[in-house]
């Protein structure tokens, strides 16, 4: 098979297009679904395709499956079989090399300054928050080329930061050599001011090239640099060097940014140079698939009345 597999990796990309022209996809569907499938190995006859968005896997296996292995037959002449897998699935097919890579990705996590529990896989999506949640998607498979900056906002509670720090989640289980931090714009401000005293061993420099030298900067909370004139300073030109080098900036807010009184025209600009999105209060059935979630991630088993009671008050 080795022969046959180094064959479909070279053509791996005319294989997804041609799954493409079969199902006659849309751009957004293809973008989404097909383009980002890994070519990961393969076992025995069979190869593994790696989806990265485990909520995509269900799906994907369903409708795909066939095609795909019709765009190969065409492509190459090999009749393969396909096991899609996601990466939870690699840990099982690959438990050795697991294990001698979770201890460098845990640490990468914790210098991140990440919550464990805001992952994509926990994160329910319903009519309210779709949109942020594709855009996110987007921005995790292609950091820095796809709605750079991601402005986010919405009320308090509605899964802003969550969706944030899923985005890196996933760009570390990708390769956690990445540069991320996850920031409040509070935390920002305060470690700026630290450097200017010298405080904690800080110096101006060394603070910049801990912003500046980042792979994705997440900065929560961004309408709290009202009024801060030498922080916005300091962040307009850390925005800039990591934008000019395509690194991924993702801002969340509690407001858009043409609602953010009395901060600088240049930062309001650069703001709105990629994608705004906004999460809604959710409805009455996304209220529950939330309530579910957390029941499960919690171990508890709660009467379907309560939660519908819960949901509706």
């Amino acid at each position: 098979m080795a022969k046959d597999f180094n064959l479909i990796k070279e053509k791996w990309e005319e294989i997804l297009l041609h799954t493409r022209e079969i199902n006659e996809m849309p751009d957004v569907t293809y973008d989404l679904w097909i383009a980002p499938l890994e070519l990961y190995d393969s076992i025995g006859d069979q190869l593994i395709i790696l989806v990265k968005m485990k909520q995509f896997l269900s799906m994907i296996r369903k409708r795909y499956t066939d095609t795909l292995k019709i765009s190969i037959l065409e492509i190459t002449g090999i009749y393969t079989e396909i096991l899609f897998t996601d990466e939870d699935g690699l840990k099982e097919l690959y438990p050795k090399k697991n294990q001698e890579e979770q201890p460098g990705l845990e640490e990468a996590l914790k210098n991140a300054n990440l919550n464990s529990r805001y992952t994509f896989d926990s994160f329910v999506v319903g009519s309210s928050n779709a949109l942020a949640h594709a855009a996110c998607v987007a921005a995790a498979e292609m950091p820095g080329e796809q709605y750079n900056p991601l402005y986010i906002y919405g009320g308090a509670g509605l899964g802003k930061t969550h969706l944030m720090q899923s985005v890196a989640h996933y760009i570390l289980q990708q390769n956690k050599n990445a540069k991320i931090r996850y920031v409040t714009s509070e935390t920002f401000i305060n470690e700026f001011v630290d450097s200017i005293r010298n405080k904690n061993n800080i110096s101006p420099a060394e603070f910049r090239r801990k912003y500046r030298e980042l792979d994705v900067l997440l900065i929560d909370d961004i309408q709290f640099l009202i009024g801060k004139e030498g922080t916005q300073e300091e962040f307009f030109h850390t925005f800039n060097a990591l934008y000019d080098n395509r690194k991924q900036i993702i801002i969340a807010s509690d407001k858009p940014p043409k609602k953010i009184d009395n901060i600088e025209e240049r930062l309001l600009s650069r703001f709105e140079v990629g994608l705004t999105v906004d999460i809604q209060l959710p409805d009455v059935e996304t209220r529950m698939a939330i309530l579910r979630k957390k029941e499960e991630l919690e171990g508890y088993n709660i009467d379907n009345e309560v939660i519908k009671y819960i949901a509706d008050n």
